[in-house]
């Protein structure tokens, strides 16, 4: 008994609406139609090799095995793997965390210890709004005879610096110091502009770490003073 080729073609309705018609024998090839509009097909394109591709024909499936990202102008970019610094705008920096540095991407450093870190370049150094501050003294001067810190004497300075990255003091001198800071455009002698004043905690004794202080965003100048002028002091600039 011999059989003929029959061509047989199958429909099957969703209830979302879409349709797929499946060929066999020669037939068209499968179409899938979109379920709320049936005038658009989804087809298979050609090799995702190239940026900011723009699909025309409907709801396109791009192919290939290379993932794509979605650009600013709405178009698909190949999603890239990140491998230093300096990285173009196009598609996603995958691999490590990415920043954008105003022109291209830089990888988010970190180590297995401290985990990520960024590097704060912007920062100023501010104004004051202190209230019922006591009286401070001149620029490099020590404190008078009364008020609340009276006869702190003058030890040092940390300059005023815009490209400063971050600054710290620590209190080892085993006495309460205090720092004084401002915006580092009064000269020596000349009443400090913006000036701010606190207090670090003594520790338990000479050499043991009392108050500290940090920042990455203060630029301007910071004087310290303690009531004496052999007072251990540690400050740290990078």
């Amino acid at each position: 008994m011999a059989f003929s080729p029959v061509n047989l073609n199958l429909k099957m309705d969703f209830t979302s609406g879409g349709t797929v018609w499946q060929g066999f024998g020669g037939s068209a090839a499968m179409l899938i139609t979109d379920g709320a509009n049936t005038a658009l097909a989804a087809t298979v394109a050609q090799f995702h090799n190239a940026d900011n591709q723009t699909y025309t024909g409907g709801y396109g499936l791009m192919t290939g095995g290379v993932a794509q990202v979605l650009n600013l102008s709405g178009n698909l970019d190949r999603q890239r793997g990140a491998w230093g610094d300096g990285q173009p705008a196009t598609g996603l920096q995958a691999a490590v965390e990415m920043l954008f540095n105003g022109t291209t991407f830089d990888r988010q450093y970190g180590s297995a210890a401290g985990g990520a870190w960024v590097t704060v370049k912007n920062g100023s150094s501010g104004n004051d709004y202190s209230l019922n501050k006591p009286a401070i003294p001149n620029v490099g001067a020590g404190f008078g005879a009364t008020g609340t810190y009276a006869n702190y004497v003058y030890l040092g300075v940390i300059l005023a610096s815009p490209t400063r990255n971050e600054v710290e003091v620590i209190n080892t001198s085993g006495s309460q110091i205090v720092l004084v800071f401002d915006d580092g455009s009064a000269a020596a002698g000349a009443a400090a502009t913006n000036a701010s004043v606190f207090a670090l905690g003594a520790g338990s004794g000479v050499g043991s770490q009392g108050g500290a202080w940090q920042s990455a965003i203060f630029k301007g100048r910071i004087q310290i003073y303690a009531l004496s002028s052999t007072a251990q002091i540690m400050a740290r600039v990078a």
